[in-house]
Order: structure tokens, then C-alpha cells, then sequence
């Protein structure tokens, strides 16, 4: 049986740590903040987060009618979630 390379081993052992910090956080949220608030955060705050990455990043967002319609979608995910948290 073979070994597995370091280099191989070395992300995906980074990605299971901020995973497992990301996962404390998440608990420490529900637990301050309640279910109501909190999971609606730790599930759409992520998605946000990497949406506007790749936009500043990546530039995958081209178009200033994408654009638009990006912000639009961006500003009802925050709608929601200000909507639930309230509801809560």
C-alpha cells in the first residue's frame, strides 16, 4: 500500500480546520443568538460572502446588468435575513 504525499494531505487538513472553526462558530451563534436568527446567518452569510468574492476577485460578475441584477439579489438575501432575525 502507497503513502500519500504531503502536498496532497497539507489543504485538505487546512480545509477541515477553518470547516471545524467555522462549525465552533456556528454553535457559539445558535447558542448566543438563538436557532431563528443564527442558522439563517451561518446558512446565507457564506453564500454572500463568496458571492462577493468572486465578484471583487474573480471578476466573475460582467456586465453592468448582471451587475445590477447581482446587487439586487444581494440586497433581498440581506432582506431575508434582517425579515427572519426580526421574526424570531
Amino acid at each position: 500500500r502507497g503513502r500519500v504525499p504531503h502536498s496532497v494531505v497539507r489543504p485538505a487538513y487546512v480545509s477541515g480546520l477553518m470547516w471545524a472553526v467555522g462549525f465552533a462558530g456556528e454553535m457559539v451563534a445558535i447558542q448566543e443568538l438563538g436557532m431563528g436568527e443564527a442558522y439563517v446567518m451561518c446558512a446565507i452569510g457564506p453564500v454572500m460572502v463568496s458571492a462577493i468574492f468572486s465578484a471583487a476577485v474573480f471578476r466573475e460578475i460582467q456586465g453592468r446588468e448582471n451587475a445590477r441584477d447581482f446587487c439586487v439579489a444581494l440586497a433581498l438575501q440581506c432582506a431575508g435575513v434582517a425579515m427572519l432575525a426580526w421574526g424570531s
